[in-house]
């Protein structure tokens, strides 16, 4: 993967989206843990595509339903290290902040998991930090703005360093995955109609399934439909 270029440049992202009144406050009835990833995941299970487009035969149609699906399992895979399980060996809860401290496996390995989320004054910022003897590494950071509409995750594999940022509207639910490309879902919620893109690839598609495939990427673009 790439490497992204700053945490300071996704918290700019996360502030410059367009999800929340300032005077809008949290009804504040679940944990901390649950509030940083509860709207997307929430979002997840209801993201399906058109079942015409599903049960589309076309080759274009397919790769189109593979793209999506690769997004949406990115993503629930990211959102699944933040649930906190019951197998905690402990955990310190107060009005400003939450954190836990269980075992897991990470990659084939057996490690101890630390999460702590602490409320600011217009987010939820959590780390979530992997260790294993001497070796400790912050594998995901983030924030969750306290209305639950976007977000911006930053996964750190040692190496190299992606992101997840997201935002659920009253129309979309959007997706940006940064690795070793950039590509971003745009659901809408209502009709199942959406468009991924990925650098000069565009899949589009309406709400009865139908859709086309544009590649930029030479003089003459290159348009499939299905």
């Amino acid at each position: 993967m790439k490497k992204i270029l700053n945490y300071s440049l996704f918290l700019l992202i996360l502030l410059s989206f367009s999800c929340s009144n300032d005077d809008k406050v949290l009804e504040e009835t679940k944990p901390f843990h649950e509030v940083v990833i509860g709207s997307l995941n929430e979002a997840l299970n209801f993201t399906i595509l058109p079942d015409n487009m599903i049960t589309n035969t076309n080759q274009t149609s397919k790769e189109a339903v593979v793209a999506f699906n690769d997004i949406v399992k990115t993503t629930s895979q990211i959102v699944d290290f933040l649930k906190v399980p019951k197998t905690t060996i402990s955990s310190t809860i107060t009005d400003k902040k939450e954190s836990f401290n269980w075992l897991d496996n990470l990659f084939g390995d057996v490690v101890e998991v630390n999460y702590a989320v602490e409320k600011q004054l217009d987010r939820f910022s959590f780390v979530y930090n992997v260790s294993s003897g001497n070796l400790s590494l912050d594998f995901l950071k983030g924030n969750t703005l306290l209305d639950e509409n976007a977000g911006v995750f930053i996964i750190n594999e040692g190496s190299a360093i992606g992101a997840l940022n997201w935002e659920i509207t009253d129309e979309n639910i959007i997706i940006e995955l940064l690795f070793e490309d950039k590509t971003t879902l745009v659901y809408n919620k209502s009709d199942r109609s959406g468009t991924i893109t990925s650098e000069e690839v565009i899949y589009k598609w309406n709400k009865d399934g139908k859709g086309s495939f544009t590649d930029n990427s030479t003089n003459i673009p290159v348009v499939k439909t299905w």
